[in-house]
């Protein structure tokens, strides 16, 4: 059968290791070494934009429960100084009701004075002219000139009628 080959390190394997170490250190200085500092700046920036972005999103949500807490307090403030004002509007508008109702109530118990001094006054002034009124009724009614005269008696009589021709 034949005969099993030998492997005999000569001189060539020395040179081809040197290729080999030579060619190692250059594709990695030129290389592989830019490829991964470029594989990890990148990580870098994905890793550092994502901490960047949780850190604004949370930085966005305290903003936000700050922004409501404000508001939140603000409603409030507007609602008091609108009650505030409410109630004092509301006082005033009492107040000049009541001193609306107060002058027309006043003014009312003038009139109604005025009234009852006029009622009087014209009644005891046409008292005096209701024979003469009567006369005048009764002449124009008969057709003839009558003269009626009051003379008030205790029996009841009210009136004295006198025919004159």
């Amino acid at each position: 059968m034949g005969h099993e080959p030998v492997l005999v390190p000569d001189m060539t394997l020395f040179i081809q290791l040197a290729i080999f170490l030579a060619s190692y250190f250059v594709l990695r200085s030129l290389l592989f070494r830019p490829y991964i500092e470029l594989l990890h700046e990148r990580r870098e920036k994905t890793l550092g934009m994502k901490e960047r972005a949780q850190s604004d999103q949370a930085s966005a949500e305290k903003h936000k429960a700050e922004y409501e807490e404000f508001m939140r307090a603000e409603r409030k403030k507007i609602a008091e100084f609108t009650e505030a004002e409410r109630r004092k509007i509301g006082d005033e508008e009492k107040k000049v009701i009541d001193a609306a109702r107060a002058a027309a109530a006043k003014q009312q118990q003038a009139v109604s004075a005025t009234l009852s001094a006029e009622y009087e006054k014209t009644r005891a002034e046409l008292k005096g002219r209701v024979p003469e009124y009567a006369s005048l009724l009764a002449s124009k009614i008969l057709g003839k000139k009558v003269q009626v005269g009051a003379a008030p008696s205790r029996a009841g009589r009210a009136k004295e009628e006198s025919v004159i021709g």
